[in-house]
């Protein structure tokens, strides 16, 4: 039978893993890439080495800690050395790496026999002997005992006290209501108690101590007494391991995607609070550029997440490209067939990682982060990153920022700080990184912006009416519609309506047998089509059904605006009209200029005067969370 060793090293399933602890009974096994914990019996792992699904990758390490001892032992000594390996090498081998009681005790009389053993060892020492022989990678140095001042433990405890402790230990302190240590003995203490009620005098089962008790309690395997008491989020993040991500070799090599509320809250041209916006953000590893990113109130979906997309793979963005692979989280924003559909015509990999890791996007974690404490923390409305640090600030009260300014700010931010202001880990400025880089590297592949939409878009066949065509409860209109309509009835079809779900506000029509020529169609009321994904258009829709009221473009506005405020994660209270705060919206006249100018500024430095340096001590100020560790 073979049997894992501590330290050594396994192929499993196409991943690395290394034996952390064993015992009689079981092997753990740990990933030595992201923090897997498995547990297989020795006869399993036997199993899976002989029909290669465990394949041995790295032997254990020798412990060379003992052996200057081993050279330097008297002649009795080495002789009692000899002894013990002896009968422990010989019984593993014997019985098949296995100690059965009856089996065992044979064993040892036949060979206390051949060697004129007059004091041979009993059941328990050998068992101890093969234990350490195990523990120390099958070395005959485990078996050396180290040289100490302690007084000795005692008589060992009987098997079925063992049981019954180990029973108790199980139920009443392995939970996840976390009982004290003294509760599950006084547990056991009673348990024994009552069940020597019902045992005659010679077969009383004799309680442990609490000493004694205590050191079983500390002998439980780290992982395990997490997992059972603590759950197993709490397990692998405290038994957290593993290497750094390095920064990719070459341009675009690696980017990162990820959807976050930041943490400021978004009022209307009213003055009502609506709730925190939602941000999808890609960057490019390298340089730390953002190379596209899309905020609004609309929250995690496809559609969200393929506008920002487009906007990293566009050609008259001057830092777009694909990239090779992309990391993701497994939200349905990117777990969609619109993003893997996507990626299957233009050939980049995507590589979601597993839930509940943020470490294994640390580029783009570290992102969020910057832009929360260098701006949104500091800006009216601010929600902090918690109830605690926010004290007695009321977000809602102060809010007074439209989703249009936010979007400004962080526009400048991005611009004029984050792409400017070298980021830990860069010596230089994410920009100043871009641009030496690309100085050496062939520029990537970008898309006209006409070629992304037509991949983007999803098709249905409609009938022109009036003029028009009706989808989604929504309406679009052409010039080119009526003559289309004419095509479509002497080819006895329907036409072909070509949508992009991130953006309602115009559609492409078409028939089958004449697929190359599209004719456009505009929305019929561009005040809530523009820029309406379908996703938001859906939810105002079920929202307007279940309250069996009749579809309307202003119901769905209004219901709308219902919905994002209920997906924020606070409950805010209505805005009092006497102390109602004016929105703040940035104006886009020409005339304008200077008074723009002037809002965007204080916009830009909120409460506080904030410069470059400030801003960068405060992002310093958190260096512990820029070295992050893959799971």
């Amino acid at each position: 039978m073979s049997n894992a060793i501590v330290n050594e090293r396994y192929r499993l399933n196409g991943a690395e893993f290394e034996v952390v602890s064993t015992d009689l009974k079981y092997a753990q096994f740990s990933a030595v890439i992201g923090q897997r914990q498995v547990s297989f019996t020795h006869f399993q792992v036997s199993e899976m080495i002989a029909n290669g699904s465990l394949v041995k990758s790295q032997c254990a390490p020798i412990d060379q800690s003992k052996a200057p001892i081993l050279l330097s032992m008297s002649t009795a000594e080495r002789a009692e050395h000899d002894r013990k390996t002896g009968y422990t090498v010989g019984a593993l081998l014997a019985l098949g790496n296995r100690l059965p009681r009856d089996a065992a005790q044979a064993y040892i009389r036949e060979h206390a026999e051949q060697i004129g053993d007059s004091s041979p060892p009993s059941y328990s020492t050998l068992y101890n002997w093969a234990a350490k022989y195990r523990q120390s990678g099958n070395s005959p140095l485990g078996l050396i005992k180290n040289k100490h001042y302690q007084l000795p433990r005692g008589k060992k405890l009987d098997n079925k006290t063992i049981e019954i402790a180990e029973d108790i230990i199980n139920q009443h302190y392995l939970i996840k209501e976390r009982p004290s240590g003294q509760l599950a003995y006084n547990i056991l203490i009673t348990h024994i108690e009552k069940d020597n009620e019902h045992r005659p005098l010679d077969e009383q089962i004799k309680p442990p101590s609490r000493a004694t008790f205590y050191r079983m309690l500390s002998a439980i395997d780290a992982y395990k007494f997490n997992i059972m008491r603590e759950g197993r989020a709490y397990a692998e993040k405290i038994n957290k391991y593993g290497r750094s991500i390095q920064r990719p070799h070459h341009m675009y090599q690696r980017i990162e995607a990820d959807t976050q509320q930041i943490d400021i809250i978004a009022v209307d041209t009213n003055g009502n609070v609506i709730g925190r916006p939602y941000l999808t953000a890609f960057i490019e590893c390298k340089s730390k550029m953002i190379i596209g990113w899309e905020l609004s109130m609309t929250p995690p979906c496809a559609a969200k997440t393929m506008k920002a997309l487009k906007m990293s793979l566009r050609s008259d963005n001057p830092i777009a490209g694909k990239g090779e692979t992309y990391y993701i989280d497994n939200g349905s924003e990117f777990l969609n067939d619109s993003f893997f559909n996507f990626f299957s015509i233009y050939g980049s990999k995507v590589l979601p990682l597993p839930p509940g890791k943020p470490d294994q996007k640390s580029f783009i974690e570290r992102f969020f982060l910057t832009l929360n404490l260098t701006i949104m923390h500091h800006a009216k409305g601010t929600t902090k990153s918690n109830p605690t640090e926010r004290r007695d600030y009321n977000s809602e009260k102060n809010a007074c920022l439209t989703v249009e300014s936010i979007r400004l700010v962080f526009t400048r931010w991005l611009d004029e700080y984050y792409h400017e202001n070298p980021q830990k880990g860069v010596s230089v400025a994410p920009r100043s990184a871009f641009e030496k880089a690309m100085m050496t590297e062939l520029p990537p592949d970008t898309y006209a912006i006409e070629q992304l939409d037509i991949t983007c878009r999803k098709t249905k066949a409609r009938t022109i009416s009036n003029g028009r065509i009706t989808m989604f409860n929504l309406q679009w209109y052409g010039p080119g519609l009526a003559r289309l309509n004419d095509k479509a009835r002497k080819h006895n079809c329907k036409p072909l309506v070509h949508y992009d779900e991130s953006d309602l506000s115009t559609v492409w029509l078409s028939i089958p047998q004449e697929p190359g020529v599209m004719v456009r169609a505009d929305a019929v009321d561009p005040d809530y089509q523009n820029n309406l994904t379908l996703y938001e258009h859906q939810l105002a829709c079920d929202a307007i059904d279940k309250e069996g009221l009749t579809f309307s473009k202003k119901k769905a506005a209004r219901a709308l605006a219902n919905i994002y405020l209920n997906l924020s994660e606070l409950e805010y209270k209505k805005p009092k009209k006497q102390k109602q705060q004016r929105p703040i919206t940035l104006a886009t006249q020409d005339d304008e200029g200077d008074a723009r100018a002037e809002l965007e500024d204080d916009v830009y430095h909120t409460q506080t005067d904030l410069n470059v340096t400030e801003m960068k001590n405060i992002e310093d100020s958190d260096d512990d969370l820029e070295t992050f560790k893959l799971e």
